[in-house]
């Protein structure tokens, strides 16, 4: 079964692309529910998605995993490179050493753990 629904998608993806456009339209407080709920479950993936979208969106070369700034993180002890407070007490953000508006790459070697008020 799960063959024939991955070929049936391959060769009916506009119709079933279309087949959700029209869904979103005809209930669009449902989609609205159910991507906020998505959303919440999913918080560490969306932060990441829309870094990733700000990156392209300035044209930045690289680009980085979930699991690769969990590593970072755990490399700098959970503590803010800056200030030295450590996770939970503080919550650590990405911080692009050169920024992506002046250049620089969305990858690991340009990223450093920051707390809020050192970002």
């Amino acid at each position: 079964m799960k063959g024939y629904a991955k070929e049936y998608r391959k060769k009916n993806l506009e119709k079933i692309r279309e087949w959700y456009r029209q869904y979103r339209i005809a209930h669009p407080e449902e989609c609205k529910r159910y991507y906020k709920k998505w959303r919440e479950a999913h918080l560490g993936q969306c932060s990441l998605l829309r870094k990733r979208y700000r990156a392209r969106k300035n044209r930045a070369e690289g680009s980085h995993t979930l699991e690769e700034w969990e590593l970072l993180k755990k490399h700098y002890d959970y503590k803010c490179a800056i200030c030295g407070k450590k996770e939970p007490e503080i919550e650590l953000e990405e911080d692009h050493i050169i920024p992506l508006s002046k250049g620089g790459l969305d990858s690991m070697e340009n990223i450093q753990p920051l707390c809020r008020s050192c970002n």
